[in-house]
């Protein structure tokens, strides 16, 4: 395998295995009973989210080598990861935002956590 196609390889299948983990553990497991809360899928369609995944991974490793600067690869990863930050969270924060009928937000404790929450899936 040639160096450029080892490296794309090894930043898509590292991006994978990192983003598999976190969303295992955040979504079925930390933020299950908030979800089931605000009327989300009891069975997620798992496909969906690891094709999701896919596609996230092969932008994220093809995007990198072309914006990344002759300096401190360290500091470039982060300020990469902070690009790329920034673009997933304006769709997840902003744009779901827009399109959600949740109505107003109130604060909700769920398992010693502080986030918000529609105030009508909130129980006191």
């Amino acid at each position: 395998m040639r160096g450029g196609t080892r490296r794309f390889t090894l930043a898509l299948v590292a991006y994978l295995i990192v983003t598999f983990v976190f969303a295992t553990v955040w979504h079925p497991v930390l933020f299950k009973d908030l979800y089931m809360a605000a009327g989300m899928r009891r069975e997620p369609l798992m496909h969906l989210g690891i094709l999701s995944m896919l596609i996230q991974a092969f932008l994220m490793a093809f995007l990198y080598p072309r914006l990344r600067k002759a300096g401190s690869p360290a500091v470039d990863g982060l300020k990469f990861g902070l690009l790329m930050g920034l673009f997933r969270g304006s769709y997840g924060v902003l744009a779901e935002a827009g399109n959600s009928t949740s109505g107003p937000l109130d604060i909700h404790r769920h398992r010693g956590r502080v986030f918000p929450a529609p105030i009508r899936d909130c129980e006191r």
